[in-house]
């Protein structure tokens, strides 16, 4: 073969440097395509084939290797497809076009100028290409880009090592040709690598920027954060999580042991519960008053493949606050009921009055009779009786029960004392109380708040119905289930209503979610009821299988020698 043409030094730098300037840009990050950082990489390597390439060709036709320029050629317009597939948004075929390309290219080079030429060796840079197109997470695609490529690369190699080159070439040419695959190779591995290693600081800097951010934003907020690893060591906390650390007595909380600090410094049971769920790696969130601290905590953790993370938030203002709703809720009840119990009242009084006008009657006559006496001071005794547990709910009713002890009571009571202060109201308005008999059993509660739950929930029922035409009525039973946890009781708060629209069901527990009219409703009643509820261990909610219209409360039971041990002090 004769030399076509001849480039001066000159002319071949400036050929480059116009071929890097204006391909090589194409792929780089200041490219105007806006990819993410595996696509970067991808027209990383996609731009750096296309220049090395016409670098080639540009050699190979100035020393008349025209055909051997021209297939170089094909393969630069390859890549090509990979930068104009990124830039239509096909990043996976892109990627798999660009490990297929460079793999069949340096077999049809392999092909044409057979085994001497050592351009074999180009495999190499090749199965690099698919390495740093995909990544761990892309497993299946990483496989089987990477054996197919292997297997052409095989087949190839056991094909071409006595095959006769498709090209015929004068035997000086080979040792130039294997010094150029051999620089072709050390080239493109180098640029490879360059490309990586440029992309990892790239991706080592964002995640330290990423890091940097994010503890400013933790650092700015006003919870107590801390992070933990798998070793439950603490590796990180913000300058509130460090005045945790402070108040005990240590100079920083990095490097402690969360679960040893948490059991050396516990104040109550919720400690143990926060340490078993970091264990389980569970989610956790409670609420607690904090006795050292005299303030309430609400503390969520929220495990993640490489550790744990804690907050802490101070909530007592939060608490305050809805405990005073919690009390108003209380007074705006004891209102609505005021007429139905001065009612409820009036007659017992009305019955002493009667019963002593009649003793006095029988006073005066010569003989007494006795029986009749015993008879009339009976229902006397019986009405006081009743008066005495209309004024004993009212009073534990209206009392501010937040301090009270969980104590065991049983069901029996919860239920007098809630309809005692309802029933009245029922019975003059005409709607039919219905309450089944009380399951002999007893649940650890604050009573007060047990009742307000079932008060309200009684008055919501009453409020349904009471325009409703026909007959109304309104039920309340108890039942008992087992469970993972144990025996729980049920209170079935049920009226005459066919159910609850499915639009309003799925809100009817927010706070200030109301169907009633303006000045009839706050929103509140149900939502404080579920949070009353919730801290007993229990749960509200609306049966939505059930035929009428039934709020179900449940909570646990206590055993027998509880009880007895509760009478006996």
């Amino acid at each position: 073969m004769r030399t076509t043409a001849v480039l001066s030094k000159n002319n071949f730098a400036r050929v480059f440097r116009t071929v890097w300037k204006n391909v090589v840009s194409v792929g780089l990050s200041r490219a105007p395509i806006e990819l993410h950082e595996r696509v970067q990489l991808s027209n990383q390597i996609a731009a750096s084939l296309i220049a090395f390439g016409s670098l080639y060709v540009l050699i190979y036709h100035a020393f008349g290797l025209t055909l051997l320029a021209n297939l170089i050629l094909i393969s630069v317009l390859g890549s090509s497809g990979v930068l104009a597939l990124n830039y239509a948004g096909h990043n996976l075929a892109a990627r798999y076009w660009q490990s297929y390309v460079f793999t069949l290219s340096i077999v049809i080079f392999s092909a044409a100028l057979g085994p001497k030429s050592g351009t074999s060796l180009l495999m190499c840079p090749a199965l690099a290409v698919v390495f740093l197109n995909f990544t761990a997470r892309e497993k299946r695609s990483l496989i089987f880009i990477l054996v197919t490529t292997s297997m052409i690369a095989i087949a190839s190699d056991f094909r071409l090592v006595n095959a006769k080159p498709l090209l015929e070439f004068p035997e000086f040419y080979f040792p130039w040709l294997r010094v150029a695959a051999h620089a072709a190779t050390f080239a493109l591995l180098a640029i490879e690598l360059f490309i990586f290693m440029n992309a990892n600081e790239k991706s080592r800097r964002a995640a330290e920027s990423s890091s940097q951010l994010t503890n400013e934003i933790l650092d700015a907020v006003s919870d107590s954060f801390i992070y933990v690893n798998r070793d439950y060591k603490i590796q990180y906390l913000n300058p509130n999580g460090q005045k945790i650390f402070d108040a005990l007595g240590f100079k920083t909380g990095i490097g402690l042991d969360f679960l040893e600090i948490s059991l050396k410094y516990e104040t109550g049971d919720h400690c143990a519960r926060l340490r078993e769920a970091i264990m389980n790696q569970i989610p956790y969130h409670e609420e607690y008053f904090e006795t050292l601290m005299n303030c309430w905590f609400e503390v969520r953790s929220n495990p993640g493949p490489l550790g744990c993370s804690i907050s802490y938030r101070d909530v007592s203002v939060r608490k305050t606050a809805e405990q005073q709703l919690i009390h108003s809720s209380k007074m705006s009840s004891l209102g609505e009921m005021a007429g139905a119990i001065a009612h409820e009242i009036n007659n017992p009084m009305t019955i002493i009055q009667l019963s002593a006008e009649q003793l006095e009657i029988s006073a005066m006559d010569e003989v007494v009779d006795g029986e009749e006496v015993a008879k009339v001071s009976a229902r006397i005794s019986e009405t006081v009786t009743r008066i005495t547990k209309i004024i004993r709910g009212l009073k534990n009713f209206s009392r501010n029960s937040d301090d009270d002890p969980m104590i065991a009571t049983p069901i029996k009571t919860l239920i007098e004392d809630t309809v005692g202060l309802c029933q009245e109201r029922f019975k003059n308005k005409g709607i039919e109380l219905r309450v089944a008999d009380a399951v002999s059993a007893s649940i650890l509660c604050r009573p007060t708040e047990v009742s307000q739950v079932l008060l309200n929930l009684m008055g919501n029922a009453f409020d349904a119905i009471e325009q409703r035409a026909g007959q109304r009525w309104v039920e309340l039973a108890t039942s008992t289930k087992l469970s993972e946890s144990g025996t729980l009781i049920s209170f079935r708060v049920t009226d005459c209503g066919e159910g609850i629209p499915e639009e309003v069901a799925k809100r009817i527990l927010e706070p200030f979610f109301t169907t009633k009219g303006v000045g009839k409703g706050t929103g509140l009643g149900l939502s404080i009821s579920k949070g009353i509820i919730e801290t007993h261990g229990g749960r509200l909610y609306l049966d939505r299988s059930a035929k009428n219209t039934t709020f179900v409360v449940e909570l646990k039971t206590v055993e027998a020698s509880v009880v007895s041990s509760e009478l006996a002090s």
